[in-house]
């Protein structure tokens, strides 16, 4: 069974677009616990928002990931987590769009649909221009009945 919710505003939403983020782009050491916490303490709306984090090394360090015992992260863990944020921060055009969590829209997708465009889809720029919008172009790119869906899902990550 799968438990889907429509509601854009649900917090639970943008944790697991921030979790399958984590997830595809192998970021070590940011579990669930881990993850949990750090939305609430840094109130994380999204997956950018990790890589606001380096400034706050410190209150990363120090952040309690379970309340029961009193533990923190500590310093050498919040470094590692840091660190692997840090090493995703250069992207390749597939690994940031499949990242995002889009419906219909992995790594390996969007790898086929930019060799299947020959070219019209090898920028960003080129993904956000609504290109996919148009039926001749959702067909030469190869998703000819989600070409609207895809681009509905750029357009809404977009900001």
């Amino acid at each position: 069974m799968i438990i889907e919710c429509r509601n854009s505003e649900c917090s639970k939403k943008s944790t697991g677009k921030i979790r399958r983020w984590i997830a595809s782009l192998d970021i070590l050491g940011i579990g669930d616990v881990v993850l949990e916490s750090m939305i609430e303490r840094f109130d994380l709306a999204d997956a950018g928002d990790l890589y606001t984090l380096r400034d706050r090394a410190e209150e990363l360090a120090n952040l309690v990931t379970h309340t029961e015992r009193e533990l923190r992260l500590g310093e050498k863990r919040a470094t590692s987590i840091l660190n692997a944020i840090d090493a995703s921060r250069t992207l390749t055009l597939s690994q940031l769009l499949g990242s995002l969590g889009i419906d219909h829209l992995g790594k390996r997708r969007v790898e086929l649909m930019i060799q299947s465009a020959q070219g019209a889809l090898d920028t960003l720029e080129a993904w956000r221009s609504r290109l996919l919008r148009d039926p001749d172009a959702a067909v030469q790119a190869g998703v000819p009945n989600i070409g609207g869906q895809i681009q509905d899902g750029i357009d809404a990550m977009a900001p």
